[in-house]
């Protein structure tokens, strides 16, 4: 069978007519589409990343949850060794611990003004005068045993003036002792 000019003109046209509207409608159609359906799947895939990372989270939770609450023991426990704000408790310390070093400091000042401590407002940073006569090694043996005594206790400042006594000096403390309001 034979086509006439005509004819494969026709065919010719169709063809192309064909041709560009597959092409058109892909850009128009199927690409936006496709497209859609890939920016889905990465949604998908960031999805599933946030599940597994949520899903190891709680896995961690009860270990969170018991280190949270050894955390809150220890706060607790801590919260019990810091000294009242009366005196008598700070000399309590000081004179145990003197004791333990074979020594008999006095409580000369109190500061009673107290130093905000901390970011809370619940401590403050109160300063106490504390002498008496003794030894330099006397003197160490003491704040030792009051370190051991009470973590809350800071040594700000020391004077040792010399007395007429063989070994001995007079000796001044100053102490800052953290105390809750």
């Amino acid at each position: 069978m034979t086509m006439t000019r005509e004819q494969r003109e026709q065919l010719i046209l169709v063809v192309l007519f064909t041709a560009i509207a597959c092409v058109v409608g892909f850009y128009l159609v199927v690409q936006p589409k496709m497209d859609e359906i890939s920016k889905s799947t990465d949604k998908i895939e960031k999805q599933k990343a946030q599940y597994d990372n949520s899903t190891n989270t709680i896995a961690l939770l009860p270990s969170i949850v018991a280190a949270t609450n050894v955390d809150e023991v220890t706060v607790v426990t801590e919260e019990k060794r810091f000294l009242n704000t009366e005196e008598s408790e700070f000399a309590m310390i000081v004179n145990d611990s003197a004791a333990k070093a074979q020594m008999a400091p006095k409580i000369i000042k109190w500061n009673i003004l107290d130093t905000p401590f901390g970011t809370s407002g619940k401590y403050a940073e109160r300063s106490v005068k504390v002498g008496g006569a003794m030894t330099y090694h006397s003197l160490g043996k003491w704040l030792a045993e009051m370190e051991k005594m009470s973590p809350y206790i800071r040594v700000l400042g020391i004077s040792v003036k010399r007395t007429d006594s063989y070994g001995t000096n007079g000796t001044e403390v100053t102490l800052g002792v953290l105390v809750k309001k």
